[in-house]
């Protein structure tokens, strides 16, 4: 079984993860070759693995009582699109969970006492130390990676609910 987390912002990744929670790739957005891509996903039949995509659903916001302007509406909605229309055409079921859901399912209800991003960072260590959150070329942690990470994660967790081993 592979289970993919797509954290689909500008500065975002996508990781696969194996049914044992290890990882199968990760790649960053900007870097992202989609045949590759292609050839990670499709290696296995559909038949033969269960395959996921968990893409974090993307919403209009507005911030600090500002609304947000149509360029980045316009962008937020192109990311998540292209995400869904790509693992569709692969014939992959795609989950569109809320941030605030699989935040949840890791963190626990209620108000953010820390950074989300770096919050995010320290659980994707401590729970897939394997994953190589510094990009080449990089000297901080990608909170992209780590978000991807947590939302494969996340898909892994709600997969083994429905499918028993």
């Amino acid at each position: 079984m592979i289970v993919i987390g797509v954290d689909p912002g500008a500065t975002g990744a996508i990781v696969g993860l194996n049914q044992d929670g290890s990882v199968y790739f990760c790649m960053d957005h900007k870097d992202l070759d989609t045949r590759k891509l292609c050839d990670l996903i499709t290696v296995y039949p559909t038949d033969e693995c269960v395959k996921i995509a968990v893409v974090e659903r993307q919403q209009y916001m507005s911030k600090g009582g500002r609304e947000q302007g149509a360029k980045s509406a316009f962008s937020l909605g192109k990311g998540y699109g292209f995400w869904v229309g790509f693992f569709d055409a692969l014939g992959i079921e795609v989950l569109s969970p809320r941030p605030q859901e699989w935040q949840h399912y890791f963190f626990g209800p209620g108000t953010v006492i820390s950074d989300p991003k770096e919050r995010s960072v320290r659980e994707a260590r401590r729970r897939l130390p394997d994953l190589e959150l510094i990009p080449p070329r990089c000297r901080v942690p990608s909170h992209g990676r780590a978000d991807a990470a947590l939302i494969a994660l996340y898909g892994l967790g709600l997969v083994k609910r429905v499918v028993k081993p």
